[in-house]
């Protein structure tokens, strides 16, 4: 189940943590995630309002215990790409969602120990979670507080 940190896609990142052998499934959360589709402008995720452009792609509920969580996924680079970095809309949202409480995180491929520790974990009290590796930032660049981050 532990990617080796190159060669994974978004896509293969996010069948790693939910689905029926996914890692966050597997330790009792339940997710939705919103699909982007094929449009005459390009790829667009369906959503309407204030938050839709940069809403995560994952919102993780653990049903035994309420405890409920967003996640931005990014992919390691190797689908020609650079590195996933947070767009100013994902950091606008992600902060949004952070100010108000929620526990946030941006995932990197290479970080699935660090994923498995927080999923683990039990919700910090201020329902914000710490960041595992202490960088506080989405790694979009320069420093971009967004809460609880991973990568």
């Amino acid at each position: 189940m532990q990617p080796e940190g190159v060669g994974v896609i978004e896509g293969d990142f996010q069948a790693q943590l939910v689905g029926p052998k996914g890692l966050a499934t597997m330790l009792g959360f339940v997710h939705v995630h919103f699909r982007p589709a094929r449009t005459n402008h390009g790829w667009r995720t369906p959503g309407s309002g204030e938050m839709a452009e940069g809403w995560p792609d994952l919102t993780l509920l653990h049903l035994a215990t309420g405890r409920l969580m967003f996640v931005e996924l990014k992919g390691d680079g190797s689908d020609g790409k650079k590195r996933g970095k947070t767009t100013a809309a994902q950091d606008m949202v992600l902060g949004w969602l952070r100010l108000t409480g929620h526990e946030v995180y941006v995932w990197w491929p290479k970080d699935i120990e660090s994923i498995d520790n927080v999923l683990r974990s039990a919700p910090s009290p201020t329902g914000i979670g710490t960041s595992a590796n202490g960088s506080g930032t989405s790694g979009g660049g320069p420093e971009k507080p967004v809460g609880s981050v991973i990568g």
